[in-house]
C-alpha cells in the first residue's frame, strides 16, 4: 500500500500547492490502479470504463481510501 499512498500524497500535494489544478488525472496514479486491480479487480472494473480520465482517477482514488480504512479498521481490531 506504500506506493500507492506515495502516489496520493503526490496528487494531494499538487493540488494543495497550485490550485489552478483542478485534473486529478494530471498525476500518476498507476500504483493505485494497478493495486486496486490487483486485490479487488470487482471494483477496479466498476471504474475502469469511466468516461473520462480523471472519472478514473477519482474513481481509484476513492476504491483505494475505501480498502485502506478497510484494512486500518481491521489493525485496530487486531490491535485493541
Amino acid at each position: 500500500m506504500i506506493a500507492p499512498l506515495k502516489q496520493i500524497k503526490k496528487l494531494r500535494d499538487t493540488l494543495a500547492h497550485d490550485i489552478t489544478v483542478i485534473s486529478p488525472s494530471s498525476v500518476d496514479l498507476n500504483q493505485v490502479h494497478a493495486f486496486v486491480s490487483k486485490f479487488r479487480p470487482d471494483l477496479s472494473a466498476s471504474y475502469a470504463k469511466a468516461a473520462n480520465e480523471d472519472l478514473k482517477a477519482i474513481g481509484g482514488i476513492a476504491t483505494f481510501a475505501f480498502m485502506l480504512s478497510v484494512e486500518l479498521g481491521k489493525l485496530r481490531m487486531y490491535l485493541k
